[in-house]
């Protein structure tokens, strides 16, 4: 009796032994499966880091091309405002060029009625100088 004990012990604990050797087989299993499914992950992982920095890389040049139009435009802009300064300017002088020659043609008439004076003064002294 006690020899069919110890033999059915046994035949347990090989039982146990057998299962035991299963389920480490098992762990074993899912931690190869485990590493698997985190080197890929990591992978994934490493991919997504090089596209970020790509579109990071990508948004710079962008901000720079913005920057770089918006200063042209800036720049167009001001350099309207500085061409409609001087077409102001020119009308101005053209203005003030009409103004002058104006002045200069009422003067010119002025001149011309003063010398026509003259001319009709002088005569009536030379007449006066050959009749004296």
């Amino acid at each position: 009796m006690v020899a069919a004990e110890v033999k059915s012990l046994a035949n347990q604990t090989a039982r146990a032994t057998e299962d035991i050797a299963h389920q480490i087989g098992a762990i074993q299993e899912a931690s190869g499966e485990a590493r698997i499914a985190i080197d890929t992950v990591s992978s994934v992982i490493e991919e997504m880091s090089g596209m970020a920095a790509s579109i990071a890389s990508a948004v710079e040049e962008q901000n720079m091309a913005v920057v770089s139009i918006a200063n042209n435009v800036a720049q167009a802009s001001n350099d309207a405002d500085a061409g409609a300064g001087a077409m102001r300017g020119v009308e101005h002088a053209a203005s003030g060029a009409r103004i002058t020659a104006s002045d200069v043609a009422v003067l010119a008439v002025q001149l011309g009625g003063e010398a026509e004076n003259l001319s009709a003064a002088i005569r009536k002294f030379l007449d006066q100088v050959r009749a004296a």
